[in-house]
This record gives structure tokens, sequence and C-alpha cells, in this order.
């Protein structure tokens, strides 16, 4: 659950997030940092739990309908959307009973958004491109989404749906490792799950991450505050991670060369005095990493 709201749990991304960072969340972004957050897809990344992607390429603006479909209008006449029609895109029919049946569904849409960010990224994910995958018009999309952002709400939470739960043990923290292993594996499906910033809506797929998170520490004696927090951080670090096992090889050189450069024992003592890590922190490390600290966040009085 996608990650950055603490509501959230997809990339959210696969959940919700308290920084900028996400996932699925379910955008619960893991989840930000955070995973397929609700985003949560979870930071303002956005795992499968939940932007600077979310900007508008909103095309002409949507006609309401007294069903809540939405069809082009001349962006010179804008429609005030009022009731049910201008909440978030679950609450809005599948299909729209007037006109012609549309060729493509929503779940098609979604499909094909995925398919584009899985092999492009998520800059390569546009109206014209979904269009372009579905051998369409860019405008017939617009019967269904009203701008790239609910695209992209609609990508994390169908991500979210990838994590497979199943009912709490009663070991809270073996229980919370088993959903980071998911989240990172969700990652590593959608890599673009980490370049989802803001706080993608909670859809169905994010509500049920968060309801799982929830379920895991219904006998902790913490507060629902805490429970919300660690969440949030909990997708953060799985996006975080995500981010940092496929670093931009370019970018790292260049870091690397100006260390080498800018850090000597006399300008920065204690930076130069640190050992060179024997290796990397490896996947199998972060489920007990993030366990860890969530202890610390939900310690009790």
């Amino acid at each position: 659950m996608a990650a950055d709201d603490p509501r959230h749990g997809a990339a959210l991304r696969p959940a919700g997030h308290p920084t900028d960072e996400v996932g699925p969340t379910p955008s619960v972004h893991a989840t930000g940092e955070a995973g397929p957050t609700p985003t949560a897809h979870s930071t303002g990344e956005a795992g499968p739990a939940l932007s600077a992607h979310r900007t508008s390429e909103t095309g002409p603006t949507p006609t309401t309908h007294p069903t809540g479909d939405a069809s082009p209008t001349s962006a010179a006449h804008p429609t005030t959307h009022s009731g049910p029609d201008s909440s978030a895109i679950w609450l809005r029919p599948l299909e729209s009973p007037l006109g012609r049946p549309a060729r493509h569904t929503r779940v098609d849409i979604t499909l094909a958004a995925v398919a584009v960010g899985d092999r492009g990224g998520l800059d390569a994910v546009t109206m014209r491109s979904v269009a372009a995958e579905l051998g369409t018009a860019a405008g017939s999309l617009y019967r269904h989404v009203r701008s790239r952002a609910e695209l992209v709400d609609l990508m994390v939470d169908h991500v979210a749906a990838e994590y497979a739960f199943t009912p709490p043990t009663g070991e809270w923290t073996e229980d919370l490792a088993a959903v980071v292993r998911q989240g990172l594996a969700i990652h590593r499906r959608h890599p673009w799950l980490v370049k989802v910033t803001g706080t993608p809506l909670l859809g169905p797929n994010g509500l049920r991450f968060v309801e799982h998170f929830l379920a895991v520490l219904d006998d902790h004696p913490a507060t629902d505050g805490q429970k919300l927090t660690a969440m949030a951080v909990l997708n953060a670090l799985v996006t975080s991670f995500a981010r940092h096992q496929h670093p931009d090889a370019e970018r790292a050189a260049a870091q690397g060369a100006y260390l080498a450069q800018a850090v000597t024992a006399e300008s920065h003592p204690h930076l130069a005095a640190l050992a060179a890590p024997s290796e990397q922190a490896t996947e199998a490390d972060l489920p007990k990493v993030i366990t860890a600290a969530l202890r610390g966040l939900l310690e009790t009085e």
C-alpha cells in the first residue's frame, strides 16, 4: 500500500506514509518513504499503500450526469460537481447507462496503465500512452477517469490487491514481517511505485491493507494514533528500501566521486572515520529492522 498519510496502508501504495516517501499500499507507498500503500501503497510516497506525478493531465472538463459517469465537454463551459459524482472514483459507477457502451472498462484502463508503468516507469503513464496501449483515443478514457491523478490512484490500489493476507497469528512482529516481505515483492514487480508521491486516494484494496494491519495489532495496548503512525512508518521504510535497492547508476557514481573529494579527516572527521560497510543491507534484513522500529513506536507507559 504504495506511500505518506497515516490513514493509508499502497503501493498503497500498498499503504499510507508520514513523510514525502511512499508505496503499495495500498499508496497504502505499497504502501510509501512507503509500500503498495494504502498508499498505503502509507509518506508522500504511495505503495500499493497510495504528487509530483499527480499533475494534471485532465483533458476535457467532465460533464456531470445523473448516473455519476462523466463525458468530455468544452473547458470553456466548466461543470461544478456536487454529490457522489465529485467523490472518489470508487463511488462512481463502473459503466454509464447513457450513450453507447464503452469499448473499454475501468478495469481495462487500470491494467493498461499498470502495464505502461511496469514497462516504462511512472513518467511514461499519461492519458495518451494508456489510450495507445488500448488502441483507442485518449478522449475515450475520460468516460472513466477525470485525470492522470485518478489513473495513478487506480494503479496503486490495483497492485495493493497483490497482498495475500492470512489471519493474525497473535505474534504481531511475525505477522508484520510477512507484510514487509510482500510489500518488497510488490515494489520489485512494480518499480514505478517508488515514484508515486503525494497521497493517493485510499481505495478498496488500500482499505483491506489498513484493516489487516489493525487486526494484527488488535490486542496491542498502543493507542490508535500509535498504530496508524506505525503503519505509515512501515510503508515509508519499505518504499525507501525499494528505492535504494535500484539506485540511478549515473547519480550514484556522481555522488561517490563527490564524496571521495569532499570528505577528508580534516573537513569531516567523523564521516572519514566511518568504516566501510562489509556488505549492503539485504532484503532479508529489512523485516527485522522494521519490526524493531515499530516496537519503539508502539511502546506504552
